[in-house]
């Protein structure tokens, strides 16, 4: 998406009264059914670029929003450089640099929050469960360690879970994950598969709006595409 789709989308929601809520008020709001501000929305970022530092970081203060955003431990202030997908490599995702620990405190005193995005970004169901473990606990203690906060959140690098994934990621601590899995979360939806919508892929208004408002299944089924998938 670029930096203009973006400031339009975030202004847009600004001018229609949205609320911007942390990821852990939703979790909190759906294990205790407890009603949520009108208009609330949850923004968040996977694998903590730089460009959300630059660019996201400066209008979300302006606009009085807050983010979550997931990291990959081993790749603080490197480029990503893990497994990537085709979509992303013809995208130069590859040489793209990640945050630095400094950025990254500086958006979390602002009051940001962060969450795990494992260790290595790794696809966790192709792996045995010992690994998966290490892999997890150790995102979740780094962040803690740097932040000096429990971290609650996590996201499936690649939208990658089964049943023993997800039970790792709750046994470890975590109170609710994210996956790319589009669609909203309402009361009863399964804290550690949590729904979200890319609004990366639509950056004209009136289709970002059926997004907000629910009616993009319809847009969908209309001109038979598909949500694309990312992690």
């Amino acid at each position: 998406m670029s930096p203009t789709a973006f400031r339009r989308q975030m202004r847009y929601l600004k001018d229609q009264g949205f609320t911007s809520i942390r990821l852990s008020d939703l979790v909190t709001s759906l294990k205790s059914n407890l009603a949520l501000p009108g208009r609330a929305f949850v923004l968040t970022f996977d694998d903590g670029f730089k460009n959300v530092y630059q660019i996201a970081f400066p209008l979300l203060q302006e606009l009085g929003f807050t983010a979550t955003i997931f990291l990959v431990t081993d790749y603080i202030g490197q480029r990503a450089s893990w497994e990537l997908g085709e979509r992303d490599r013809k995208a130069g995702v590859q040489h793209f640099p990640l945050l630095s620990w400094a950025e990254i405190k500086e958006m979390h005193r602002y009051g940001f929050t962060f969450g795990a995005h494992g260790a290595g970004h790794l696809p966790l169901t192709r792996l045995p469960a010992r690994q998966v473990r290490s892999d997890v606990e150790k995102s979740k203690r780094i962040i803690e360690d740097e932040l000096g906060t429990d971290c609650q959140l996590f996201c499936y690098p690649y939208g990658d879970y089964n049943q023993v994934v997800r039970g790792i990621v709750q046994e470890t601590g975590f109170e609710g994950a994210v996956t790319t899995e589009f669609g909203r979360n309402g009361s009863g939806a399964d804290l550690y598969a949590l729904r979200r919508i890319g609004s990366a892929h639509f950056t004209t208004i009136p289709v970002f709006r059926a997004c907000l408002y629910g009616t993009y299944g319809w847009h969908l089924r209309r001109r038979k595409t598909r949500f694309p998938q990312r992690g």
